[in-house]
């Protein structure tokens, strides 16, 4: 795939290992590229790479606002890091970044906008003080889709990461409902028991197998194997085998990187068929 119309590129996690950081460094010859830091000695490692490559990288801080996942854990070593980043040569400090992905497993509204607000203080705390030392910092990346609107109305973030918004699944339903479902699997019921429905999509083929629905059926998702998938139903559901329904999945970024192709479908009918490339480890098909 040609990258002549790729302005730039945001890669807003942490990468380390000298092959993955030698890919990025030749790539930022290419085009603007964005990449998150946590540590001194990474930013360090980026900084070599970028130099034997002959380019320059961006880099964004990564402060964890909750998740405890990557990231600094405070304000203070924020500035630490951007103290120590300025100081290379071939990298360039350009913001911090923060996913307050925590607040999305917070199904409550009120506590997850609470939870939200105290993750975006810090982010933007953490902008503010790195400012205050005549530093540059003019990105203050945040958001999901859990918290998109809020975060985006929040003062002093100036860009946002949501991106399950245009697929949507049923876990980020109920938390951001304007947005349309654009994701489905389809399936065949292959076995129809009294009591249950059998479909020949399980958990190998759909992501959060336990928050799955079917399509324009309100059915009880009873339980998920390798590869089939049980729904709750009486005599009043009208499916059978051999029928085939759309599996709403529970999670979308779980599903995507299952499949190599998306079918886009325009008015019930396919338009076109777009490639998943690159989709996860392993991925080894060819697209004509």
């Amino acid at each position: 795939m040609s990258r002549a119309g790729i302005s730039g590129i945001a890669v807003v996690n942490t990468v380390a290992g000298p092959d993955k950081l030698a890919v990025l460094a030749s790539l930022a010859r290419e085009t603007e590229l964005i990449v998150a830091v946590d540590e001194a000695g990474n930013a360090a490692e980026v900084a070599a790479a970028a130099a034997a490559a002959g380019s320059e990288i961006l880099l964004m801080i990564e402060v964890d606002t909750g998740m405890d996942r990557a990231g600094v854990d405070s304000v203070e070593e924020a500035v630490t890091l951007a103290q120590s980043v300025v100081e290379l040569d071939h990298v360039r400090l350009v913001g911090v970044t923060g996913y307050e992905g925590h607040c999305s497993l917070t199904p409550e509204p009120e506590l997850r906008h609470e939870r939200q607000r105290a993750a975006m203080a810090m982010l933007v705390e953490a902008a503010q003080s790195i400012r205050a030392l005549g530093l540059e910092c003019p990105i203050v990346s945040a958001g999901g889709t859990g918290t998109w609107d809020w975060t985006a109305t929040y003062q002093g973030v100036t860009e946002l990461q949501a991106g399950s918004y245009m697929l949507m699944d049923g876990f980020h339903g109920p938390m951001a409902p304007t947005f349309d479902l654009a994701l489905t699997v389809l399936t065949t019921v292959i076995s129809r028991r009294p009591d249950r429905v059998i479909v020949d999509a399980g958990n190998k083929a759909i992501g959060a197998p336990g928050l799955v629905t079917i399509r324009g059926h309100d059915l009880i998702n009873h339980r998920y194997d390798e590869e089939h998938g049980v729904f709750i139903a009486d005599d009043s559901s009208p499916l059978k085998v051999g029928d085939v329904v759309e599996l709403i999945p529970g999670y979308a970024p779980g599903t995507v990187n299952l499949y190599d192709v998306y079918h886009v479908l325009e008015d019930e009918r396919v338009v076109d068929i777009w490639p998943v490339i690159p989709r996860g480890p392993g991925f080894g098909s060819v697209m004509a």
